[in-house]
């Protein structure tokens, strides 16, 4: 314990994370700000008796953070060199990278393009807007469409999944048929056993919005007539 102080060692892990969470959008996109909090929590470090070794590492994740096209493009080609050995910034030690940084950022910022968005990311940014205003101009389906027996057919949810023999929906009462549906059932306007009645009732209707009414209970169909009889 006499080696080792606690509050020292938590101190300087702090500055440690401080440094490895540096984003510029942090520091509203001010690479100056940012690198100079860098700066001083490295020197914490270091005036603690401690190293920080990947001091690199955690400056280019701050750098390439920045909105800036061209500036994050100079960040990625002197990271390459330093870690490749060859090229302009090869010899580069992190703090001569950080005065690098901070020059390379005050001229962009001197010439008014710091701000200024890429022409590329302009254009991706108005397709995506383009793309998000037609979303909201469709109006949605009102309800899914099903294919059935080759055919698009629209349904409602609930004509789909069987709950008794029969359901009242809106005002009416739709029956239970198995053989609708690819035989997968359906509700609709007529019960199972009126099945093959119901696409003769649905030609022969006359009003396309009329339903099929299933005939009344004990009702029975009058025999045809004879051949060549009066009606």
């Amino acid at each position: 314990m006499n080696k080792i102080n606690p509050s020292i060692i938590v101190g300087t892990e702090g500055f440690r994370r401080n440094i490895q969470s540096a984003r510029l959008n942090m520091f509203g996109y001010n690479v100056k700000n940012a690198l100079e909090m860098i700066e001083y929590a490295y020197n914490k470090i270091i005036h603690r008796g401690e190293t920080y070794d990947s001091l690199y590492y955690h400056v280019f994740d701050c750098l390439k953070s920045a909105k800036n096209t061209n500036f994050v493009m100079w960040a990625k080609r002197a990271e390459q060199d330093i870690l490749s050995g060859t090229g302009e910034y090869k010899e580069y030690t992190a703090q001569m990278l950080i005065k690098a940084a901070k020059k390379q950022y005050l001229t962009v910022e001197s010439r008014g393009d710091w701000n200024k968005v890429d022409p590329w990311d302009a254009q991706m940014m108005a397709l995506v807007m383009q793309l998000n205003a037609a979303k909201t101009a469709q109006p949605p389906a009102h309800t899914p469409e099903r294919r059935t027996g080759g055919r698009i057919n629209s349904y409602e949810d609930w004509q789909l999944v069987k709950d008794g023999d029969t359901k009242t929906m809106k005002g009416t009462t739709w029956w239970w048929c198995q053989k609708h549906n690819d035989d997968k059932g359906l509700y609709v306007h007529h019960p199972l056993e009126d099945h093959e009645k119901w696409p003769h009732a649905k030609k022969d209707r006359k009003d396309p919005l009329s339903r099929y009414t299933p005939p009344p209970t004990g009702f029975k169909p009058t025999a045809p007539h004879a051949a060549g009889k009066d009606l």
